[in-house]
């Protein structure tokens, strides 16, 4: 009897990361595309918060991210704010007196973003 228990549970834990694994396996498309630009937006944020910058690398990540999308989600109202976010810290970059407004600006249009993917790309 307590044997049959064990392999019960077993067998349910084996099948509950089998449905696990294929859910993250499934990621792709808007999925993809919404963890994708949640995770470079969120990268940004914490280093202008923490570094009062953000560095090369992650700025060259964001603008490959949005070329690579340009065609599929162009038209989507969260990749139009976060153009909008590019555009900020184009201008940081390139006018470093006014870099502390632009990056805040871009904090704020990073909100945005936020809350455009919530409603963009279903769960």
């Amino acid at each position: 009897m307590n044997i049959s228990r064990i392999g019960i549970l077993l067998l349910g834990v084996l099948l509950a990361a089998l449905i696990l694994g294929c859910n993250a396996l499934a990621l792709g498309g808007a999925q993809k595309y919404k963890v994708d630009l949640t995770n470079i937006l969120m990268k940004i944020q914490d280093e202008i918060e923490n570094e009062g910058k953000v560095s090369d690398q992650t700025f060259n990540k964001f603008e490959n991210f949005m070329e690579s999308n340009e065609e599929e989600f162009g038209n989507k109202g969260s990749y139009v704010k976060a153009e909008e976010v590019m555009k900020c810290l184009v201008e940081a970059r390139n006018n470093p007196a006014n870099a502390f407004m632009q990056l805040q600006s871009a904090k704020v249009e990073m909100t945005l973003v936020f809350d455009m993917l919530k409603t963009e790309v279903s769960e």
